[in-house]
């Protein structure tokens, strides 16, 4: 199978022999995918409850739900899981129902471990090929938000529309975007979490007072980045980011994962962007971090005419 997928298929196997578990973990070892198991299809529910899985794995026959039953559940959740079924009690009614499910393949028990990897493959390619649509999807969308900040009339609300597009791109309810329009007013810090709206003024970020980002930031802040809390970004690695964000919304120094891109044109420091990944969302992929990093690019394009517009009058 090809190594070109940058984040493992999110895949759930489940089986009510922990034999079963082990085998199909064994032969999916030098697969593109990332392994959760579960032995009941009670405790497979609960998993799909916490988070999004892209392949499940699951046996038929199981005591209380089924895999049937398991699946059908599941893909009312996530729509665009896909499905492979085993089973070692195979008709022609179980098959019917399988193919009901979108089933990928379907495989007799025992099962050939190359036969298992072939169908895991097959699936992970239609699975290449919904992330490429997705991706596709979100970005013939930046045109709106190019149309909406046009329409803007002030920084503040550059910000709001950008921040609120970004959320929208990752299905996100949390959100939060420091901005200034030029280097004598202050930041300020906008952030919405699950549509409460809130506003404070910063009236310095560590080691961005001034116009010019200084040479001895680290480069490595200048990039969209993946961090979980916010003390891990270099902007404020160093700092005491309980004093610069005594208000900031907590979520931020939580545990789940965020997006965060600096807002730049040139070499001035106009903002940042941190978006927040939900407990039922997928995790963020590279694809997201580039996605926000055009948002954050639009907004600084955007901020930087209405500061030319400004100086202008």
């Amino acid at each position: 199978m090809s190594k070109k997928i940058l984040t493992p298929v999110r895949t759930l196997v489940v089986d009510d022999e922990d034999i079963v578990l082990s085998l199909v973990r064994d032969a999916l070892d030098e697969e593109p995918v990332a392994i959760d198991t579960c032995t009941t299809g009670q405790e497979a529910l609960q998993k799909l409850e916490e988070r999004q899985y892209e392949l499940l794995i699951t046996d038929i026959r199981m005591p209380k739900v089924s895999g049937i039953e398991l699946a059908t559940k599941a893909r009312d959740k996530w729509p665009g899981l896909r499905v492979i079924f085993m089973t070692g009690f195979a008709n022609l009614g179980s098959a019917k129902e399988a193919i009901q499910q979108g089933a990928v393949d379907y495989i007799l028990k025992p099962f050939d471990l190359n036969e298992l990897r072939k169908s895991v493959q097959k699936a992970i390619q239609i699975i290449v090929q919904d992330r490429n649509r997705v991706s596709e999807d979100k970005l013939s969308k930046l045109s709106d938000l190019g149309h909406k900040l046009f329409n803007a009339g002030d920084y503040q609300a550059l910000g709001l529309s950008s921040l609120r597009f970004a959320m929208m791109l990752q299905q996100s309810t949390s959100g939060l975007i420091v901005c200034r329009p030029d280097a004598d007013s202050p930041f300020v810090m906008l952030s919405l979490n699950n549509n409460y709206f809130s506003k404070q003024t910063i009236e310095q970020i560590p080691e961005c007072q001034g116009v010019q980002l200084s040479d001895d930031i680290e480069p490595e802040f200048l990039h969209p980045r993946l961090v979980t809390s916010l003390k891990e970004h270099p902007l404020f690695r160093n700092a005491n980011c309980e004093t610069c964000l005594a208000d900031a919304p907590k979520w931020l120094f939580d545990d789940t994962a965020k997006l965060v891109t600096p807002v730049t044109r040139a070499d001035f420091f106009y903002g940042m962007i941190a978006i927040r990944a939900d407990a039922d969302t997928a995790e963020f992929r590279r694809s997201d971090l580039e996605l926000l990093a055009i948002v954050a690019n639009q907004l600084a394009g955007a901020l930087e005419n209405l500061q030319l517009l400004a100086a202008s009058k």
